[in-house]
C-alpha cells in the first residue's frame, strides 16, 4: 500500500516541482486560499474571494471548468460568463445575466450558468450584483490575475458581548447578532462561546488561525475566537483560512487577516502531522522532497511558487490519504439531505448521477418545507390550499421524477418531511405572506411563544432565524399533518420517510434570564386542555414562580409538551406504516438531552424503544469531530440498541473541507453508528464527492481535475431537527 502511494504521490509531485521551477505556475487541483483580481478595460478593479465553491452571500467567485458544466447557483445573483483569449490571464465576456432583468420576465432563465470549456463564470451576490453589472459588459476585455498573498482589514462589532457592551443582540445565542463579528477571549467568562449553527468561528493562538468552527467554539486559554454571522461570516470563511496571521488594532475596533506564505506551508504541516509522516518513507518520503524545494524556492524569494508548490504537496498528500479512511459497509445507509432546485428531468438526472458518483445510496428528498409540497397534493386541495410550489410547477409531480430516476440508479428516496415547520419571513421574496401558505389560510393553527400570548399578530422564532410554526396541540393541524403524510407514501414508492422538526421551537436554556419569555406553546387548543387538567393557565406562569411555587406546574407543562410529540409521533408512526409496510420511518434529532428534551421538547429515546421509528439520524450541528462520536455513542446507549443511528455530518455545511467531513464520518463510525447523512447538497462540493468516492471504497468517474462542484445553490438554513 505504502509503494502504491508513494509511485503515485511522487509522480504527482514530480511535474509540479518541474514546473515551477521551469517558472511555470500550478493550475488544476490545489488553488488554496489564492483570491484573484478582476482588471477591467475601464479601471475598474474588483476583488474575486472564492473559487469553484457554492456561492455565499455578498461575495464573487470564479467558475471554472473543473468546477462543473454549470455553476448551479440560485437565480438571484449576477453571471457574467466570459471566454479566454490567446493573451495569458485574458477574457472577454461573451454574455451577461443579471436578476434585475430576470424580474422583468422568467426568473428562472437566471443563474446556473453553463461555464464555456475554455472560460470562466464570475458570480456575484447581494452587494456584489452592481460592482460586477457596473464593471464588465458583453463584448468587454478582462484581465483575472491571481492574487496567492493579501492582507485583509474588518471592523469588530465588540468583544466578549454582554448586556451592557450589545444588548440589542443578547437575544441571540452568544450575544451575536446579525452581520455582527465578536471576538470572545478568556475575559468572556464561559468555556465557549454559545453561538449558533448560523454563523462561522475561527480559533486564533499566538496570531495564528488553527481551527475552523461553525458553532459554540471553545475559547482557548492563550488567545480567542473570532464569530461572524452574515456578512461578517461570509468574510471570516473568504479571508481567513488555517494558518493566517491575524491581528487586533490597539482600541479593538477592527482586525486584520494577513495570507502570505507561511499560511500554506502551515496547512502542509498540520496536515503531515496528521498523517503522522514523522519518518522519511512512502508518501512521507514525498512529503520531504517537496518541503526541501519549498525552502529552496523561498530562499531564491520566489515566495508565490513555494505557496503553490505547498499548496500541489498538500492536494497530493490529502488524495493518498483519503483511501486509507476505513468504510462503512456496502449497504449501510449512506445518505445526504437534499433541498430540490430542480424544475425538469434533466435537472434530477443530472443531480443523481453526481450523488451516484459520490457513492451516496440515499437521498433524503426536502419533500414538504416552507408549508409547501414539491408535488401537487390532494391534501392540499381538499383545505383550500396551493396545491404544489409554484417555482416547482413546471416540472409537473417533481416527486414522481426523484423516484423513477432515483430507483433507475439503484438510490433510495426517502421524504423529508418539515413536520411542524410552517414557513420562513426570508422565503418567499415578497410574493407569499411571511407566515406561508398553510398559516396564512389557517392562522389558528399557529404555535405561540410565551412573550406573544396575548397578542393576535404571528410572530416568528427569532431562535430559528424567522421560521413559524404549527400547534402540536391543535387537532386540525395534526389532522392535516397525518393525512398528508398517508397521501406520500398511498401515492408514492418511496422508500424511506423521516420525521424533521418534530418538537417544539426552541427556547434559550433554563439559566438564561429570557429562558420563560422564549418558551413556546401558548396556544388556545394546549392552554385549554392543560387547564382541564391541572386548573392552571399556562399564560399565567411567570419567571419568579418557575422557581418557586409554580415548579412542579412548570415541570408538567413541560411534560406535557413533550407528551404532545410523542403522541404525534406515535399516530405518525401507524399511519404511515398502515398505509405502506416497506417505508422505513425515521426522525432527525438533537442529540444532546437538555436541547432536546428541555428546550425543544422532543423525547426521542421513548421513540426508539417503543419502536416508533426504525432509526434516528441525530445531527451535530458543529465542526467538532470528537462530539460527533460522542453524539452518536450517547443516542446508541439511551435508545438501549433498539434501532440503528444514522449520524448527521455538518462540516459540510460550516464550509469545512473534504477532510474534515471524512474525519466526523470516521468519528460517526467509530461511535457506532451504522451509516452516516451529510448536510447537505447546497455545499456538498465535487472535492468532497471525490473524496467520499475513495474513502468508500467507490472510484469516482466525475471529473478528474479536482475543482469544486455543488449540487444546490446558495446556502440553506440548518435543518431543524
Amino acid at each position: 500500500m505504502a509503494k502504491r502511494l508513494f509511485y503515485g504521490f511522487m509522480a504527482f509531485l514530480a511535474i509540479a516541482i518541474g514546473f515551477l521551477i521551469s517558472g511555470g505556475g500550478i493550475s488544476g487541483t490545489a488553488f488554496g486560499q489564492v483570491a484573484y483580481t478582476v482588471e477591467s478595460a475601464g479601471g475598474e478593479n474588483l476583488h474575486v474571494t472564492l473559487r469553484d465553491q457554492s456561492r455565499p452571500d455578498n461575495t464573487i467567485v470564479l467558475y471554472t471548468p473543473e468546477y462543473g458544466p454549470k455553476t448551479r447557483t440560485n437565480p438571484y445573483g449576477v453571471e457574467v460568463i466570459a471566454e479566454e483569449t490567446k493573451r495569458d490571464g485574458e477574457y472577454v465576456v461573451r454574455r451577461v445575466t443579471s436578476v434585475f432583468e430576470c424580474q422583468k420576465g422568467e426568473l428562472r432563465a437566471c443563474g446556473n450558468a453553463e461555464i464555456p470549456a475554455k472560460g470562466i463564470v464570475l458570480s456575484a451576490s447581494g452587494a456584489m450584483r452592481s460592482p460586477l453589472l457596473e464593471a464588465l459588459r458583453p463584448g468587454d476585455p478582462f484581465v483575472l490575475r491571481p492574487q496567492w498573498f493579501q492582507s485583509k482589514t474588518v471592523p469588530i462589532t465588540v468583544i466578549n458581548p454582554n448586556m451592557s457592551n450589545n444588548a440589542p443582540s443578547c437575544g441571540f445565542p452568544g450575544c451575536r447578532g446579525g452581520n455582527q463579528m465578536v471576538i470572545y477571549n478568556r475575559d468572556y467568562g464561559k468555556p465557549k462561546t454559545g453561538t449558533n449553527e448560523f454563523g462561522f468561528e475561527v480559533t486564533v493562538v499566538d496570531g495564528m488561525v488553527v481551527a475552523h468552527e461553525g458553532a459554540d467554539s471553545t475559547i482557548p486559554e492563550t488567545g480567542y475566537v473570532i464569530s461572524g454571522h452574515g456578512k461578517a461570516r461570509d468574510w471570516l470563511v473568504a479571508n481567513a483560512p488555517l494558518g493566517a496571521r491575524i491581528s487586533v488594532n490597539e482600541d479593538g475596533t477592527a482586525l486584520t487577516s494577513t495570507v502570505d506564505v507561511w499560511t500554506y506551508r502551515y496547512q502542509l504541516a498540520r496536515r503531515i502531522e496528521d498523517a503522522q509522516c514523522t519518518v522519511p518513507v512512502g508518501v512521507c518520503r514525498g512529503i520531504s522532497d517537496a518541503e526541501f524545494q519549498i525552502e529552496q524556492l523561498q530562499q531564491r524569494g520566489r515566495d508565490e511558487d513555494a505557496a503553490q508548490l505547498a499548496v500541489a504537496a498538500l492536494e497530493g498528500l490529502n488524495k493518498s490519504l483519503w483511501k486509507e479512511y476505513p468504510s462503512f459497509d456496502p449497504q449501510a445507509v449512506r445518505a445526504i439531505w437534499h433541498r430540490p432546485v430542480e424544475t425538469s428531468r434533466h435537472d434530477v438526472i443530472q443531480t443523481l448521477e453526481f450523488l451516484q458518483e459520490s457513492g451516496i445510496n440515499t437521498v433524503y428528498l426536502e419533500t414538504f418545507f416552507h408549508g409547501y409540497t414539491i408535488f401537487p397534493s390532494e391534501t392540499y386541495r381538499a383545505y383550500d390550499l396551493p396545491a404544489q410550489y409554484p417555482k416547482f410547477a413546471p416540472a409537473g409531480d417533481l416527486l414522481q421524477i426523484w423516484i423513477d430516476e432515483a430507483h433507475q440508479r439503484d438510490i433510495k428516496v426517502g421524504v423529508w418531511f418539515q413536520t411542524f415547520y410552517a414557513g420562513n419571513r426570508q422565503a418567499y421574496n415578497g410574493s407569499i405572506p411571511d407566515e406561508g401558505p398553510i398559516l396564512s389560510k389557517y392562522p389558528d393553527w399557529a404555535n405561540i411563544q410565551y412573550s406573544a400570548k396575548d397578542k393576535s399578530k404571528l410572530i416568528p422564532s427569532t431562535l430559528e432565524s424567522g421560521g413559524y410554526f404549527l400547534d402540536p396541540a391543535n387537532p386540525r393541524a395534526r389532522g392535516f399533518l397525518l393525512q398528508l403524510a398517508e397521501e406520500i407514501v398511498r401515492r408514492y414508492d418511496v422508500d424511506a420517510f423521516q420525521l424533521d422538526y418534530i418538537r417544539y421551537p426552541a427556547s434559550f436554556p433554563p439559566d438564561r434570564f429570557s429562558y420563560i419569555s422564549t418558551t413556546w406553546g401558548y396556544t388556545p387548543s394546549a392552554r385549554w386542555v392543560f387547564k382541564e387538567r391541572t386548573g392552571f393557565d399556562p399564560a399565567d406562569f411567570t419567571k419568579k414562580g418557575i422557581e418557586t411555587d409554580q415548579y412542579l406546574l412548570w415541570q408538567q407543562w413541560n411534560q406535557f409538551k413533550v407528551g404532545l410529540i410523542n403522541d404525534f409521533v406515535r399516530d405518525a408512526s401507524t399511519t404511515i406504516r398502515d398505509s405502506n409496510p416497506k417505508v422505513r420511518l425515521s426522525a432527525v434529532i438533537f442529540p444532546g438531552l437538555e436541547e432536546s428534551m428541555v428546550r425543544k421538547h422532543q423525547d426521542w429515546a421513548t421513540w426508539a424503544v417503543n419502536g416508533w421509528v426504525d432509526y434516528l439520524a441525530p445531527i451535530t450541528l458543529t465542526s467538532a469531530i470528537k462530539v460527533v462520536e460522542e453524539d452518536t455513542q450517547r443516542v446508541a446507549r439511551l435508545t438501549q440498541g433498539k434501532v440503528p443511528v444514522i449520524s448527521g455530518v455538518f462540516g459540510p455545511f460550516n464550509n469545512n473541507t473534504a477532510e474534515h467531513m471524512l474525519d466526523q464520518i470516521e468519528a460517526a463510525r467509530v461511535g457506532g453508528a451504522s451509516g452516516f447523512a451529510i448536510f447537505d447538497t447546497a455545499h456538498f462540493t465535487g472535492r468532497m464527492s471525490r473524496a467520499l468516492s475513495a474513502s468508500q471504497g467507490k472510484k469516482s468517474a466525475f471529473r478528474q481535475g479536482g475543482g469544486e462542484h455543488t449540487i444546490a445553490p446558495g446556502p440553506v438554513p440548518a435543518p431543524g431537527n
